[in-house]
């Protein structure tokens, strides 16, 4: 293995050794547990084992430095050649984040201070970490949520390429240097029209949701024959309030990409409403009349 570079390959042997090595430890733990348990029932003196937990304490900054070289080698690959629309930057930042911590507290350890080799790998991970943090605004700001065909469309138009986003990976982003500071400028430029638009899509998504999500109650008159909607003016002022909603959308400057949804919905919500008034006319007009034509004396002298 070179001295300054770590092949994946010879991470993963080498993690596989060092943890082939701490799971014998821990069975040799096991072991010594249940001899000193024996020896408690025998009523003699316990055996310390000091030189085995000497071995452990150094056993396990060595697996842990090891664990996190091994866990970035293995996951890389699958976030730089992965498809990119599958990232989850958060996550990604999160991750790197909590390795670089694990090395700070790994460096402070007494057997990755005084042995070259550990000292090359944690300098090796560091900057490797922080090599590829440097990509997270980039990577943050391509996943801006809302950022659709659309916007990557204006994204090649704006910076000379064209850009697949279901099959684009971080490495071809890479290669094209979005990361550079202009580029980047430009990007965000457009991912905040995306996320201003994303918002007005999911109030119009939330529109429609709740919209026909309404459900009309029915109730049986004192006659037993008599079906009548009740709660109707809720009813009406419900469907008042949604197009009072979808009216507002309608004057959002980032609505342009939604607008024919909008339209329909807004057809919905008129067609709804002026049936439920004239329901109610006809449902409390015929309520009135069947009051007066169920009467014994009327119902008799009707042919």
């Amino acid at each position: 293995m070179d001295d300054k570079e770590f092949k994946p390959g010879d991470i993963e042997q080498v993690y596989h050794d060092i943890e082939a090595l701490k799971s014998a430890f821990d069975e040799v733990e096991r072991r010594t547990a249940l001899i000193n348990k024996r020896e408690t029932l025998l009523g003699v003196s316990k055996t310390q084992f000091s030189e085995l937990r000497v071995i452990q304490d150094d056993l396990k900054p060595l697996f842990e430095l090891w664990l996190v070289a091994s866990r970035f080698s293995r996951t890389l690959p699958g976030w730089v050649e992965g498809k990119f629309d599958q990232l989850d930057a958060g996550l990604i930042e999160t991750k790197i984040d909590e390795w670089i911590n694990e090395l700070k507290r790994l460096q402070k350890t007494n057997l990755v201070a005084v042995n070259a080799k550990q000292q090359e790998l944690l300098k090796f991970m560091f900057e490797s970490l922080t090599h590829f943090k440097r990509y997270g605004p980039m990577l943050r700001t391509l996943r801006t949520k809302g950022l659709a065909q659309r916007h990557w469309r204006t994204i090649g138009q704006k910076l000379g390429f064209q850009i697949d986003p279901q099959s684009i990976t971080l490495y071809r982003l890479i290669k094209l240097e979005l990361d550079a500071e202009d580029k980047l400028k430009t990007i965000k430029q457009i991912c905040e029209i995306a996320t201003k638009e994303y918002a007005v899509q999911l109030a119009l998504e939330t529109l429609d949701k709740e919209m026909r999500a309404v459900e009309f109650d029915f109730q049986l008159q004192t006659d037993g024959e008599t079906i009548v909607i009740t709660r109707l003016p809720d009813l009406i002022t419900m469907f008042e309030e949604f197009f009072l909603r979808a009216s507002v959308l309608k004057t959002n400057p980032h609505i342009r990409s939604f607008f024919e949804r909008l339209l329909e919905i807004e057809k919905i919500i008129k067609n709804v409403v002026e049936l439920i008034n004239e329901w109610a006319v006809f449902q409390r007009n015929f309520i009135y009349l069947n009051g007066i034509f169920v009467l014994d004396e009327i119902a008799k002298s009707l042919p």
